[in-house]
């Protein structure tokens, strides 16, 4: 590219930078922008919001807290959350599954489990859903919500 056309090309966009600088300090934000918000006009509100939890039982009675990431590693940490909300929230969700996906499964949480625990006697799988709410004080209450369980035996 020529440098005339270089410095044509920056006269041009320069005052449309400054049009869009007026416009945000003026009127609103435009999108995208080059200002960012300062998020001030946000309201302070109660939101909610759900996490899992999971759990290994034994054939003692034992029991153990499983990893989500080391469970589903090597796949996206993005994923992981996702794919339990959406296949392992509740047994209406696990009950489409066919007989051969639902064996795929129990054959791989097994493995899994056994692999990062040592054990082999793994009895289930629980998912343990909690209900967070964040009220305007910004206190974060917990509370057990629903669980969705997978018999391995």
């Amino acid at each position: 590219m020529k440098k005339s056309h270089v410095r044509l090309l920056f006269l041009l966009i320069f005052p449309f930078l400054f049009l869009q600088l007026f416009i945000g300090k003026k009127f609103s934000e435009p999108y995208p922008s080059f200002i960012f918000p300062s998020f001030a006009k946000v309201p302070d509100a109660e939101f909610r919001f759900d996490k899992p939890e999971c759990w290994a039982y034994f054939a003692d009675g034992d029991s153990s807290a499983v990893d989500i990431n080391e469970l589903f590693r090597p796949m996206p940490v993005f994923l992981h959350e996702r794919i339990l909300r959406n296949k392992m929230k509740t047994q209406a969700i696990f009950s489409e599954f066919t007989e051969q996906q639902r064996a795929q499964l129990k054959e791989y949480l097994k493995e899994r489990i056994s692999g990062m625990s040592g054990r082999t006697d793994i009895d289930a799988f629980k998912v343990k859903w909690y209900d967070y709410v964040r009220d305007a004080n910004n206190q974060i209450n917990r509370s057990y919500d629903k669980s969705f369980a997978v018999n391995l035996q």
